[in-house]
């Protein structure tokens, strides 16, 4: 059993070619198993390893347990990070969920290229997500659960123990005397993967002996389903996608079957980091905003995101990036660039041909203010003013944009309007050197 839980430890080591290996360690067993794997591998292949503790604050032994951590990585020589975390409660997210995703976050902005992240999940854990994500109705994503080895950050997330049983470790854990805190709310059935764990897997493994082999194979099965899923959405993705304007085109995606609409969305939907939906507003993408005439501007919203038609194209949004941002006047005195308020991002300058005229930009009073209704443009080149709403329209800037675009005024007269365009009398010549504005969007 030694010389097995070793074994899977280098193999994972021989497959990712580590520059140093990172241990999750929270000092319970499994993690405690994990470290010592590690250090014994360490004088075999030469690799510095430390240690990172992630303090979520929710036991009131979390202090000890930080110090238990620390105890036992000075026995081994290890170097351990030790790091607090405050949990934000957030609507529709249990605490189980926002502790691993501040545990995550933790992780990521201290793994360096080339490290390898090891974690100690087992195959309980893995059984355990498994049922746990088709309980959710999950796809084959969720029932992927998790993989022994993946990309994470600037380095490699791996697994070693994800093929080895919870009672494997604990053995392994009592014939090297290894130190191991418990946390008491492990034992709480008021949380799902709890009440999996005490009371519905015993009777799994009682009456299926090789459960959670199964299980992890069927994981397996679903994480191939999954990639080809994501090699096919991908595909899809490029064909209908407009990068101009960073949407997807409405007869492109009537051009492919439903299957695959759907396929896209939830792809769409991972790629920019959103919360995915229920099928239900998937469902309603697909019955409201393809299918919709050509002069509606039909909107489909959930808690993380929406879906937004403007001009036969498809636009996926944060709710941020849809609200119009309240009043503001800011003072551009010097530097190259301005943050803006609201989320907007911000506006950097540079020096270029054409522009704004240099000459007034340097000793004119710069601002920066967001819309208010009523504004008017003489665009360099056009025979007359303009209302930004007349010039929006034209240009096809959709309706929840308008409101979000930065006005550049130089001694109280607008001089420009985001990056897109400059009113006539600020214009420099082409043949001249001048002012260059870019809109940074968050």
């Amino acid at each position: 059993m030694d010389d097995d839980l070793r074994g899977a430890f280098n193999a994972i080591l021989r497959r990712t070619q580590p520059r140093r290996v990172v241990i999750g360690f929270s000092g319970g067993l499994d993690s405690s198993v994990l470290l010592d794997l590690a250090v014994r591998a360490r004088g075999e292949h030469g690799l510095p390893v430390i240690a990172i503790h992630v303090n979520h604050g929710l036991s009131d032994n979390a202090q000890q347990w930080a110090v238990h951590c620390q105890r036992i990585c000075n026995r081994y020589s290890v170097a351990i990070q030790s790091v607090a975390i405050m949990l934000e409660a957030k609507p529709g997210i249990s605490v189980e969920a926002a502790a691993r995703e501040a545990r995550y976050e933790a992780f990521d902005s201290r793994i360096e290229p080339g490290d390898v992240l090891c974690l100690a999940q087992h195959a309980d854990d893995q059984a355990e997500t498994v049922l746990l994500q088709l309980l959710r109705g999950a796809g084959v994503k969720g029932l992927s659960a998790m993989p022994e080895i993946a990309p994470f950050g600037h380095g490699t997330i791996v697994r070693p123990l994800l093929r080895t049983c919870r009672e494997r470790l604990a053995r392994y854990a009592r014939q090297r005397r290894l130190s191991w805190v418990e946390d008491a709310s492990n034992r709480d059935c008021r949380f799902d993967r709890n009440f999996l764990r005490a009371e519905v897997m015993p009777l799994l493994k009682g009456r299926w002996k090789g459960a959670l082999a199964t299980l992890d194979r069927s994981a397996q099965l679903c994480a191939e389903a999954d990639a080809i899923c994501e090699s096919v959405a991908a595909a899809d993705w490029r064909d209908c996608w407009d990068k101009d304007v960073d949407a997807l085109v409405v007869a492109k995606i009537k051009a492919i079957p439903a299957l695959r609409q759907r396929n896209l969305l939830r792809y769409w939907i991972a790629a920019r980091r959103l919360l995915l939906p229920s099928r239900r507003v998937l469902e309603r993408v697909l019955d409201e905003l393809i299918p919709a005439d050509r002069d509606r501007q039909p909107v489909v919203t959930w808690r993380d995101g929406e879906f937004r038609r403007h001009r036969q194209r498809i636009y996926l949004l944060k709710p941020a990036e849809t609200e119009k941002p309240g009043d503001y006047r800011l003072h551009w005195a010097d530097g190259d660039s301005l943050p803006l308020p609201h989320s907007l991002g911000g506006l950097r300058i540079h020096v270029g041909l054409g522009g704004i005229c240099r000459r007034l930009w340097c000793a004119g009073r710069v601002e920066v203010r967001g819309r208010s209704g009523g504004e008017r443009c003489k665009r360099a080149g056009d025979h007359h003013h303009r209302s930004l709403k007349q010039l929006f329209q034209e240009a096809g800037v959709p309706s929840w944009e308008r409101w979000r675009i930065p006005l550049i005024y130089i001694d109280g007269e607008l001089a420009a309007v985001g990056d897109d365009w400059i009113c006539q009398a600020f214009a420099e010549r082409n043949d001249r050197e001048g002012i260059h504005i870019g809109w940074v969007k968050e």
